[in-house]
């Protein structure tokens, strides 16, 4: 999924942490303490949505980040 992710040069992904034979923090993050966050900003991510997650501020997020220039 990784090499996939990388060969079509995605502008976003969703993902879960708690993934099998890898963890999340190689990839992203989706924890919610303030560690989780910061782990998820050194790991290079621009945003960080926690569980349980408002699913209108998630859309907003993703609408907003659809509108930024390439």
């Amino acid at each position: 999924m990784v090499a996939l992710a990388r060969d079509f040069a995605v502008d976003g992904v969703l993902l879960d942490i708690g993934l099998p034979g890898m963890d999340g923090y190689d990839i992203a993050t989706a924890w919610n303490k303030s560690a989780d966050k910061l782990m998820a900003k050194h790991a290079g991510f621009d945003h960080h949505v926690g569980k349980p997650y408002d699913p209108r501020a998630l859309l907003a997020l993703l609408a907003e980040i659809a509108t930024r220039p390439l």
